[in-house]
């Protein structure tokens, strides 16, 4: 979608440990054909698991660890940080730049 010179990010999400595994499974396709319409390249995907939270936040002490690692346009990016602002399981994500 976006043709804008690609640039490397990794993106953390802290999700909802009340989601299932084969739940989770159906939101992480969901994030990986999002990203592809965008045009994002070198997808990956990886549940890091469940961990115990320094605080709590929006009333959770514990959370499920998501790395997803890309290249997208700043553009692409973008469109993807707002699509994550639509999904109730996650508390919370860091996008970084690599």
């Amino acid at each position: 979608m976006f043709t804008l010179l690609k640039k490397s990010y990794k993106v953390i999400l802290l999700y909802n440990c009340d989601v299932e595994l084969g739940e989770f499974q159906l939101f992480a396709l969901k994030f990986f054909q999002f990203l592809y319409r965008l045009g994002a390249k070198n997808i990956m995907i990886n549940l890091i698991g469940e961990g115990k939270l320094a605080y709590s936040i929006k009333g959770q002490e514990t959370a499920q660890f998501v790395e997803i690692k890309l290249s997208i346009s700043p553009k692409g990016i973008n469109k993807f940080i707002d699509f994550l602002n639509l999904d109730q399981n996650i508390i919370r994500y860091y996008t970084l730049k690599i």
